[in-house]
């Protein structure tokens, strides 16, 4: 129950940063300061813990990904209102776009960590099934390891946490 509410946050939190980041310095990340990354880093605590909140009260709606999309893009449009002014714009124009990239990473992570997930699953043997290989985590035995790439395993990895 915990491990799913810490996911229910990291991931918008992990989702939420670095779109801020990169709209905020307009896509030119060596323009990147101190500033920048803390109050990206406050954008996405604010989006995953406003993801936490309505996940208590509407858990119902975190079985759809295109859901899951909106509501994470949603609360880092307000997260984003929030925390500072715009930087290029109206007021509300460039918390309409990380809100935006946001919703697509999301997206994004939903579709490459069904494909990883299937990918690996499909490596594992019937012994380690019998072995009581259940869990998503122990999919990462050393035999199965092998058969993953260093990428694939490293995207495995972030959808894990």
């Amino acid at each position: 129950m915990l491990s799913q509410k810490i996911n229910i946050f990291v991931r918008p939190f992990c989702e939420a940063t670095p779109a801020c980041l990169l709209v905020m310095v307009q896509g030119n990340i060596w323009l990147a300061t101190i500033g920048h990354f803390q109050k990206a880093l406050e954008t996405g605590f604010i989006a995953g813990v406003g993801v936490l909140i309505l996940s208590s009260f509407a858990c119902s709606w975190f079985s759809n990904k295109y859901v899951v999309a909106s509501i994470t893009g949603g609360m880092c449009f307000f997260a984003d209102l929030l925390v500072h002014s715009a930087h290029f714009g109206s007021f509300t124009s460039e918390a309409i776009v990380t809100g935006a990239i946001t919703s697509i990473i999301s997206l994004a992570v939903n579709f490459v960590g069904k494909k990883l997930f299937v990918h690996g699953r499909n490596k594992i043997t019937k012994s380690q099934l019998e072995m009581g290989y259940s869990r998503p985590w122990s999919l990462l035995s050393p035999a199965t390891m092998k058969h993953l790439s260093r990428l694939q395993l490293v995207c495995y990895l972030a959808i894990l946490l």
